[in-house]
């Protein structure tokens, strides 16, 4: 396995915490939450607001890694739905 696949499954580790004990809890899972209707577009600029609000000194340590973890469920959400519109019934 290669180092970068290592980084990848260790912060995928962190979003799927923060998606159990963060955003589901909060918002709902999958189907129940606001993010269901969203388009891919509109998943994209939630993913661009937190890249925005990047290294704004008013935010704290915490905050600033739940918004990296939020731009990751965010562009995840964005992929499913642009394959979705991008499949062809496979």
């Amino acid at each position: 396995m290669s180092l970068r696949l290592d980084d990848w499954l260790l912060f995928g580790g962190y979003v799927s915490k923060h998606i159990e004990e963060y955003t589901v809890p909060q918002y709902g899972d999958k189907g129940k939450d606001q993010a269901t209707e969203f388009t891919t577009d509109e998943c994209l600029n939630h993913v661009k607001r937190y890249i925005n609000r990047y290294g704004k000194n008013q935010r704290g340590k915490e905050d600033q890694e739940r918004d990296f973890l939020k731009m990751a469920q965010y562009v995840q959400i964005a992929w499913d739905k642009w394959k979705f519109a991008n499949s062809d019934g496979k």
